[in-house]
């Protein structure tokens, strides 16, 4: 059981305590335990938050990287080229004895090695080069 989820348990706990008892000494003490609990409790569940986005982060990449991947592949090599030339692809990445497929993962690449994370203007060129030669 994570640590967010007993914290909460044991704040349960101590809030029904503090219902039952009638000692005052005890109920300042559970009075202030009840309030450091909620303050931990809120602390991890920040910390929870700030995990779930960096993992959504690292799925909505791994998605985007599936989507670019599996489209890529389809296209014609002069459209694949294209893309590599108006994605400033070096040419030292794409020899061109490569395969479609492989051509595709070094173009990925480049643009995750790129400053900035480039994958989100590498979909719009594959949208846009999509959109022009295979219109609805």
């Amino acid at each position: 059981m994570d640590n967010l989820k007993l914290a909460e348990q044991k704040l349960h706990l101590l809030e029904k305590e503090l219902i039952l008892v009638t000692d005052p000494a005890i109920k300042f003490k559970l009075q202030h335990d009840i309030a450091d609990l909620k303050k931990i409790i809120t602390a991890l569940s920040k910390s929870d938050t700030k995990q779930s986005s960096q993992n959504q982060e690292q799925i909505d990449s791994i998605e985007l990287i599936d989507w670019l991947l599996e489209n890529m592949k389809k296209m014609l090599p002069a459209m694949l080229e294209e893309i590599a030339f108006r994605y400033n692809v070096p040419e030292e990445y794409l020899p061109t004895n490569l395969p479609q497929a492989s051509k595709a993962k070094e173009i990925i690449k480049y643009g995750k090695t790129t400053e900035g994370e480039q994958l989100p203007k590498l979909r719009q060129l594959v949208e846009k080069m999509i959109q022009q030669n295979f219109p609805n």
